[in-house]
């Protein structure tokens, strides 16, 4: 599990709160499982869908951190398999006056 922990699991949020809150769940678990404490190192601060191609952007939102800026990098020259994630909140969206629409992703469109 120890393994697994640093080197398997990765966690990406785009929101800082939500982002705090998922590395506390996670160390917490973590400790629960485990009887020790260890900080959770392969959580990002970014947006998923558009740290594909990171090269270049040191100076965007999410390079607001050195070790944050290294994470992404070990994130995405990591070999993935399984990624779970939530759907969009907006996928329902029933007026487009809400200022909610989708986010274009050039890379990924």
């Amino acid at each position: 599990m120890e393994y697994k922990y640093k080197n398997e699991i990765h966690c990406n949020e785009v929101a800082i709160l939500p982002y705090y809150i998922a590395n506390l769940n996670i160390e917490y678990t973590y400790k629960q499982k485990m009887g020790e404490y260890q900080e959770f190192k392969n959580i990002c601060f970014v947006d998923t869908l558009d740290h594909t191609s990171f090269a270049g952007k040191q100076l965007d939102l999410f390079a607001m951190s050195v070790e944050n800026t290294e994470r992404i990098k070990r994130q995405n020259e990591s070999k993935i398999s399984v990624i779970i994630g939530n759907p969009p909140y907006n996928a329902k969206q029933e007026n487009f006056n809400d200022n909610n629409s989708n986010r274009y992703y050039w890379s990924l469109d």
